[in-house]
């Protein structure tokens, strides 16, 4: 299996990445990096959570 990081911020651009990825099979890793963003405070839980 084709191994692949994805840079994820929660927003739907590396959400559609990751989704994208994950349907042609790659096993996917994600990197995310916490920069006190109010957007990524809500948006983190989902993504944890595998909803994003």
């Amino acid at each position: 299996m084709k191994k692949a990081v994805i840079l994820l911020s929660g927003g739907i651009d590396s959400s559609t990445t990751l989704a994208i990825a994950r349907s042609e099979g790659y096993e996917c890793y994600t990197l995310t990096f916490d920069y006190s963003q109010m957007p990524k405070r809500w948006q983190m839980p989902w993504v944890q959570k595998g909803i994003l």
